[in-house]
C-alpha cells in the first residue's frame, strides 16, 4: 500500500491539473477577448499601422526584396504621365515587352512622383527624343532612368498601395461590429506577414493587385453601409486597375435586392463610361484597351492544366475569365437566396467573396503566389470579423510560402514541377477553405460564437463599450 500511495497522489494531482488547466485556458481567452473589444485612440491605431507598415517592408526585404519583373506595365506608363508625356504612356505600338496593365495604378503612382517632385533631375527626354507615335520611348525612357538614378524611388513607391489596403481593411471593419475596437488591428498586421499579399512586389512587380483589391475593400464597405451610389463608382475605379475585381461586383450585385442592385450597378456604369472617355482623350485608344482588358488578353502558358489538355487560346479565355463570373454569380445568388437575412452581414459577404476570388485561381492559365492575393487577404478579413482564427487560411498562407518562394532552400526542389502541380494543389485548396467558411457561415455558426463572445466580455467587463454587431 505504502509503495502505491504516491502513484495515487500524483494522478490525483494531475487530474486537479488537468482541470484547472481549461479553466485557466478560458480566463485568458476571455481577458483577451476582452482587451480587443476595448475601445481604441486614435493615434494607437495610426501606431499599429506604422508597425504594420514596416514589418511588411521588413518580410519583403527579408525574402528578397521589391523585384521589377513586369514592372514595365505600370511604371514606364507612370514616369511618363508623371512628366507630362500622356501620348507615350500607352503607345498605340507597344514598345515594352509585356502589355500594359490598366492605368489606375499607373495614374495613382504618376500623382505621387508629381508630388513628391521625383525625377526631375537631369532634365526629361523632349517629346522629340521619343521618336515617330513613340518608336524610341523605350531607349530614351532607359537612358534617363539610368542618368536619374529615380527607378528604384518608383518601385518603392509601391508602398502606398499596401497603405492603401491596409486603411482599406480599416475602413471595411468600420461597417462591423469592430467599429473603434482593438480587434482591428490584426488585419493590418496579418495582412503584412500574409504571402499573397506580400509576393505582389516581392515575387513580381504587381502592386496594382494590391490597389485594386483596397478599391474593392472600400467599395464593400459602403455597401455595408448602403452607400451604393458610392460603392459602384469605386468598383468602376478598381476595374481599370485590375480586371479580376469585377468578380467582387457581380457577388455584392448578386446578394442585393431591388432598388440596390440598380443603384450599384447604374452608378458602376456610369462611372466606368465616364473613366473610359476620360481615358481614351488623354491616353488614346490603347489606354482604354489597357482599362478593359489589362493584361488578361494573354496566351495559356506552358505548363498549366489547360496547356496539358490542349485547349485552344479561345477555349481558355472563356473559361478563365467569363466562367468565374458566371459561377460567382450562381454562387453569391444561391447563397443569398438561402439567407437572405445575411445580406448585410460582413461575414457573409466577405464568404462570398473570397469564394469568387479562389474560382479565378482554380480557372486561371496560369499561376503565381500573388494570384492569391484577393482570396488570401479576403479570408484574413473574414476571420478578424468572424473573430476565431481558421486553419484553413493558415494553412492556405503556409502552402503559398512553401509553393512560391523567390528564395529559399525548398526552392529546389520544386523547380522541375511543372505549374499544373502547383494548380492541383493551391487552387483546390483556396476554394474548399473559402467554400467550407461560408458555409459554416451561412449555418449561423459564426454569428452566434461572435455574439457569444460579446455577451461573455461585456458580462466579464462592464466597463466596456457595448458593440454593435
Amino acid at each position: 500500500m505504502t509503495a502505491i500511495h504516491p502513484t495515487r497522489r500524483a494522478t490525483s494531482n494531475d487530474a486537479a491539473h488537468s482541470r484547472e488547466t481549461p479553466a485557466r485556458r478560458m480566463r485568458v481567452a476571455t481577458q483577451l477577448r476582452q482587451w480587443l473589444l476595448q475601445p481604441t485612440r486614435w493615434w494607437e491605431t495610426t501606431g499599429v499601422f506604422a508597425v504594420a507598415t514596416a514589418l511588411y517592408v521588413s518580410v519583403v526585404t527579408l525574402l528578397g526584396g521589391f523585384q521589377t519583373g513586369d514592372a514595365s506595365e505600370t511604371v514606364y506608363p507612370s514616369i511618363l504621365m508623371a512628366h507630362g508625356q500622356l501620348a507615350c504612356a500607352y503607345p498605340a505600338s507597344n514598345p515594352f515587352p509585356v502589355p500594359m496593365a490598366g492605368p489606375g495604378y499607373a495614374v495613382w503612382t504618376a500623382a505621387a512622383q508629381w508630388l513628391l517632385h521625383l525625377g526631375y533631375v537631369p532634365a526629361f527626354p523632349s517629346p522629340s527624343a521619343f521618336g515617330v507615335n513613340c518608336s524610341q520611348a523605350s531607349g530614351a525612357l532607359a537612358q534617363w532612368l539610368h542618368l536619374s538614378g529615380v527607378y528604384w524611388s518608383v518601385i518603392h513607391l509601391s508602398v502606398l498601395a499596401w497603405i492603401a489596403l491596409a486603411l482599406s481593411a480599416h475602413y471595411l471593419l468600420g461597417a462591423t461590429g469592430l467599429h473603434g475596437r482593438r480587434q482591428a488591428w490584426i488585419a493590418p498586421l496579418a495582412l503584412a506577414v500574409t504571402p499573397a499579399v506580400f509576393m505582389a512586389v516581392q515575387e513580381y512587380f504587381h502592386p496594382q493587385d494590391q490597389l485594386a483589391l483596397a478599391l474593392v475593400f472600400v467599395a464593400v464597405g459602403a455597401s455595408l453601409r448602403q452607400r451604393f451610389a458610392l460603392a459602384g463608382t469605386l468598383f468602376a475605379l478598381a476595374f481599370v486597375t485590375q480586371q479580376y475585381t469585377s468578380l467582387a461586383l457581380v457577388v455584392v450585385a448578386a446578394i442585393s435586392f431591388g432598388a440596390e442592385r440598380r443603384q450599384l450597378l447604374r452608378s458602376c456604369a456610369v462611372a466606368l463610361a465616364g473613366l473610359v472617355v476620360l481615358i481614351g482623350a488623354f491616353l488614346g485608344a490603347t489606354g482604354v484597351r489597357a482599362a478593359l482588358l489589362g493584361t488578361g488578353h494573354s496566351r495559356i502558358k506552358y505548363g498549366t492544366w489547360m496547356y496539358e489538355l490542349h485547349l485552344p487560346e479561345v477555349t481558355g479565355l472563356v473559361i478563365s475569365r467569363v466562367l468565374p463570373l458566371v459561377l460567382a454569380g450562381v454562387i453569391a445568388s444561391w447563397a443569398a437566396r438561402r439567407r437572405r437575412d445575411l445580406a448585410r452581414d460582413p461575414e457573409f459577404l466577405l464568404g462570398v467573396l473570397a469564394v469568387a476570388f479562389s474560382l479565378r485561381v482554380l480557372l486561371e492559365i496560369n499561376l503565381f503566389g500573388y494570384y492569391l492575393l484577393a482570396t488570401a487577404a479576403t479570408l484574413v478579413l473574414r476571420d478578424v470579423v468572424a473573430r476565431r482564427s481558421c486553419r484553413g487560411t493558415i494553412w492556405l498562407m503556409v502552402a503559398v510560402l512553401v509553393a512560391f518562394p523567390r528564395d529559399g532552400v525548398w526552392q529546389h526542389l520544386w523547380a522541375s514541377q511543372p505549374t499544373w502541380f502547383f494548380q492541383v494543389v493551391l487552387a483546390p485548396s483556396a476554394f474548399t477553405v473559402s467554400l467550407l467558411s461560408l458555409l459554416r457561415t451561412m449555418r449561423g455558426e459564426g454569428a452566434r460564437e461572435r455574439l457569444a463572445g460579446d455577451h461573455a466580455s461585456v458580462e466579464d467587463a462592464p466597463s466596456t463599450a457595448r458593440v454593435v454587431s
